[in-house]
């Protein structure tokens, strides 16, 4: 009897350490790369054995090492959803891929960075339109001024294919006037004069030269 109980406590105390283990927190590793240096995505296939994941080989491509994976791993999810069969490239932005790297989870943390240097050519309407965009967003809408720092971090997404400006950018000058308020950022995005005006900005950790390009009014 005494043996049983011994037995079965041994047993629960090994479900214990497995549950702790397997539910243990993954490593997350960040990985920097530009896009423009990025090479073509491959199609990776799924491990024959478990654990399912699409697995990272030799003859993968060098397009899963640049993101950060290494031979062996096991990818299971990308951007939060569950991988599959077809495989698409990363665009400018963070992303997320979890994997098991040894056994162990593992996440990379991938930061996929554009040109720092970058044209936006706006004509008349399209000034027009970003001011309409503007005004059906409202105050409070578009940005947020920084408690410890110079700038606004954007937060309206409707700017991006007009003005190039994402949420979570944080706009610290508009030509030769520093930006330090929601106001400031909305008076000059809607008095953009023709011509060239830089705007400078800070995105996933690096400094971006915009340049608003406008058409002249036509009389």
């Amino acid at each position: 009897m005494k043996h049983r109980r011994l037995v079965t406590l041994s047993c629960f105390a090994w479900l214990a350490v497995t549950s702790v283990v397997s539910a243990a927190p993954p490593t997350v590793l960040q990985v920097d790369v530009d896009l423009e240096k990025l090479d073509r995505e491959s199609d990776l296939k799924f491990s024959e054995t478990e654990p399912i994941g699409l697995a990272v080989t030799m003859d993968g491509g060098r397009y899963w090492q640049q993101i950060g994976c290494k031979v062996g791993d096991l990818i299971q999810r990308m951007d939060g959803d569950p991988t599959s069969t077809s495989q698409s490239g990363f665009s400018e932005g963070v992303h997320s891929v979890e994997l098991l790297r040894d056994g162990k989870p593992v996440l990379l943390r991938v930061v996929v960075h554009g040109p720092v240097l970058r044209t936006v050519h706006l004509t008349a309407s399209d000034a027009a339109d970003v001011v309409t965009r503007i005004d059906r967003s409202g105050a409070g809408a578009i940005a947020i001024p920084l408690k410890h720092a110079q700038g606004v971090r954007v937060i309206e997404s409707g700017l991006d294919s007009g003005l190039e400006l994402r949420p979570g950018d944080i706009v610290v000058a508009i030509g030769d006037r520093a930006i330090a308020s929601e106001a400031d950022l909305i008076e000059a995005m809607k008095n953009i004069s023709a011509g060239h005006t830089n705007v400078t900005l800070h995105r996933d950790g690096r400094t971006l030269t915009v340049t608003w390009e406008r058409e002249p009014d036509v009389p």
